[in-house]
This record gives C-alpha cells, structure tokens and sequence, in this order.
C-alpha cells in the first residue's frame, strides 16, 4: 500500500501530539514524588511553579498542534510542525535546567548536601517574606516558593536569583516569555 502525503503528516502529527504530551506526564510525576518522598516534599511548591510555567509552554504546543491538518496544505503543515518542534525544544530545555537541579537531590555524593542547601535558604527565605506579609509589604497569596539550590563548581551550593539568567557554566535558553521567536 503506497503512503500517502496526507497519511505521512497525519503519522508526524501523532509523534508530536506524543512529544507535547511528555513533559506534561514527566512533571507530573514528579510533583507526585513531593506527596510520596519525604525529602522531596520540600520542593512541592517549586515543582508547582514549574508546572504552570511550563504549562504555558504546553499550551502554547498544544495551539499549534490543533493547527496543524494532515489533510490540508503541505507547507502550512510543516511550518506549524517546524514551530512545534522549536517550542518542545525550549521547553525540554527549561525542564532540563531544573530537573538537573532536582535529580541531585536523589545522588548519595550530594543529597545532604543539598538537604542543608535547602534548608539554610528556606530559614532565611521564609522569615524575610513572612514579615513582608505582616507588614502589608506582599500579599500572602502572592508569596512565592522558597529558592532551588544547586551546586556549582564554586566552594558552595547557590541559588538562581529570579529574573536573571543562571550562572554555572552552560548556556541556557531560558527566554523571558514563551513565545516562538524566529531568527
């Protein structure tokens, strides 16, 4: 049986609709870990944060999906797929920032490490924010999830500071919004 042009997009739509619903399944899972793992309970906030910001990037993946119609216009098809397949690109790679960050936590060399990392920043986190709070500085349902720490290859465990770029060594492309940018 010869394949058809219309039959091919509909199969290369299938892979992608599979790629978009990835990551989606992957963060789930690990935000079930911080219900389950006691010492990954401390990170369900974060992993919460997470999850709605890449869950711009999945809708913004699943739009073009509906878009993309194996039985209309070739080009206009694989344009979208194109667009698709840069915006799995930047998400995997957004996820890739964290998760690196996360997985340290399960590696015997640096989970206690990172236990103490984590709990410095917390202890110093929350009573800055809770005062702000008392003091009508925040709102309380504005306050934000206490700092991922990690390791880099300087004498100490560090944290991103929101709204700049990381600083350990690669280069990320983290971008300030999910839009698909084109160069």
């Amino acid at each position: 049986m010869p394949t058809t042009t219309e039959s091919v997009m509909a199969l290369r739509r299938e892979e992608l609709r599979r790629r978009v619903q990835s990551l989606p399944d992957e963060i789930k899972a690990w935000q079930e870990r911080t219900t389950t793992d006691l010492d990954m309970e401390a990170h369900f906030s974060q992993l919460a944060a997470i999850a709605v910001m890449l869950g711009a990037f999945n809708q913004q993946q699943i739009d073009l999906l509906e878009k993309m119609n194996p039985a209309g216009d070739a080009a206009a098809f694989e344009v979208g797929a194109y667009s698709l397949v840069g915006s799995i690109i930047r998400s995997q790679r957004v996820w890739n920032f964290f998760r690196s960050k996360l997985d340290l936590r399960f590696s015997p060399a640096f989970k206690d490490i990172l236990w103490v990392a984590d709990t410095v920043a917390w202890d110093c986190y929350r009573p800055v924010v809770e005062e702000a709070a008392n003091q009508g500085i925040l709102n309380r349902n504005e306050l934000r999830e206490p700092p991922l720490t990690y390791l880099t290859a300087e004498f100490s465990p560090a944290t991103w500071v929101r709204g700049s770029r990381p600083n350990d060594g690669r280069n990320y492309d983290l971008g300030t919004t999910v839009g698909i940018r084109r160069t």
